[in-house]
This record gives C-alpha cells, structure tokens and sequence, in this order.
C-alpha cells in the first residue's frame, strides 16, 4: 500500500501529539453517527444526515431498542455533544474539527472512504497489536477503522455498539476480523514514544476481575472473545460462555474472570 491519491500528502502534516489530544479529546463526549466527522451534534445536522443516510437514522438504535438512531440521538442535541463514525472521527481531525468546538472544513479530498484512507497507509503491516500509537488499523472488509492509543494496550474508535467515541482495549475487536495496520500520511509520527511493552511483562493480576454483574469495557473485551453478544453487562449468558471457554482452556470453570482467565483469553488472541 501507500500514497495513491496525487495530492494526499497537500495538507501540513499534524504532529502526532496534537492527533492523539484530539482523539482523547473526543471520548466520552461524542456519539456515533454515520456520515459525521466530528461536528458539534444538533438537530440540523441530524435532519440532514437522515435525508443523507435515511436507512441508518432510521433503523432501530442498538442502544436503545424501543428507538430510531434518529430518535435516540436526537435526546443529546443539547450543545454538550459531538456526533462521528469511525472514518469521520479521523478525517474529521484532518480538516480541523477539535473537541473544543473548532469548525473544520471538509474538502473532498480529505473525505476518502474508508478503503481510499487504508490504500493511502504507510509501512502496512498485519500485527495490529504490534502497532505504534497513532497508527490506524483497519478491518479486512474495510467496514471499521480505529486508532491505536497505547502501545499493545488500547485503541479509540467510534462504532454503534459503544455509543459513541471510547478507548477501549486492544482485544475488543475479534483478531479474525482485522486486516493490519499503518501510518496514515499525514501524521508526523516523528517523535519519541515509550518503549514497547513486552508480552512478558504483561501483568494479568493488574487487569480487572469481570464476574456476573460487572459492566464496561472489559466486560465487552470477555464477550468479543467468548463469542457472545457485546453490550458492556456481564449476564447469565456470559457467565455460561465463559465457564465454556475456561473448561476448554483447562481452567477452574466458576464463571469469574481473574488473572488465568485474562492470560488465556490475551494470549488466545494473539494466536
């Protein structure tokens, strides 16, 4: 892969440093919505992404079942949120949206679809949990992307079923599904980073311990890799599938997610 587009490298290159604040800057305050890129969330902007995107905005939330997209978001046009998808989010950054408030502007050249954005990586490689931070990662079908927040440890992405912008663990999206990772060519990566973890100071006992009645990110990390419905609640049907996949792995089947459990499921991913 590589540069593709003519005029991809036009833009002044944004130092990594400034992409990743602009990130983080987005988490927990930015819902999901197809066709946005980072824009403040209100009710125009609503109304025309429906006409743009009617299947979407108006199929049922996954959030909220008993809502539309359209429905749902609309209870957050109160100046307090931003809306993005999971290419938006990044493109968006590109033309100048920030968490603060700063308007962009979208050219066309910025607005890439996601394959366009993949092809125009640099220095493309397939170990995504080997990847720098800032780096993009994308799946094989090219239907999600992210951005690696922490070496080995964590991405921000935007996707439906995490409402909105979150980091969240590396691990939450199945291996199968990604495709590889890479620079994107208008990100200066030229500066220090930590040093790479290695996977033998990866300390399980640190990771949370997930039992019946847990909720957040590690419990959604559990669900995508014991094969069961993501949605954050550790229930009655997660409890089952995790006592299936520690009596495969050799484990005390209680149900309860500690250090061994947490080592088997890392280390089943990295396979």
């Amino acid at each position: 892969m590589g540069t593709t587009l003519k005029n991809q490298k036009s833009l002044k290159k944004i130092p990594r440093s400034e992409f990743m604040k602009a990130l983080r800057g987005y988490v927990g305050k930015t819902k999901y919505g197809k066709g946005c890129f980072g824009q403040r969330l209100t009710r125009q902007l609503l109304v025309s992404k429906r006409s743009q995107y009617p299947d979407w905005y108006n199929a049922k939330s996954k959030v909220d079942s008993t809502k539309t997209n359209y429905e749902y978001l609309l209870q957050f046009c109160d100046g307090n949120w931003f809306i993005a998808d999971c290419c938006g989010l990044i493109k968006g950054i590109r033309a100048g949206y920030r968490p603060d408030g700063t308007v962009g502007r979208m050219t066309q050249e910025i607005d890439q679809p996601i394959k366009e954005m993949v092809e125009s990586l640099e220095d493309v490689h397939t170990d995504y949990a080997k990847a720098e931070v800032g780096e993009m990662v994308f799946f094989k079908d090219y239907s999600h992307v992210m951005t690696v927040s922490k070496y080995g440890e964590k991405d921000i992405e935007s996707a439906p079923s995490l409402d909105g912008v979150k980091e969240v663990s590396l691990f939450y999206q199945p291996k199968s599904r990604v495709g590889g990772a890479g620079k994107l060519p208008w990100v200066d990566y030229e500066e220090i980073t930590p040093a790479p973890v290695k996977e033998d100071e990866v300390k399980y006992s640190e990771l949370q311990v997930c039992r019946n009645g847990s909720k957040g990110d590690a419990v959604r990390t559990i669900q995508a890799n014991v094969r069961v419905t993501v949605d954050g609640i550790f229930g009655n049907g997660t409890e089952k599938a995790v006592k299936t996949f520690q009596k495969e792995h050799g484990l005390t089947a209680d149900g309860i997610v500690g250090e061994k459990t947490w080592k088997a499921i890392i280390e089943r991913w990295s396979k």
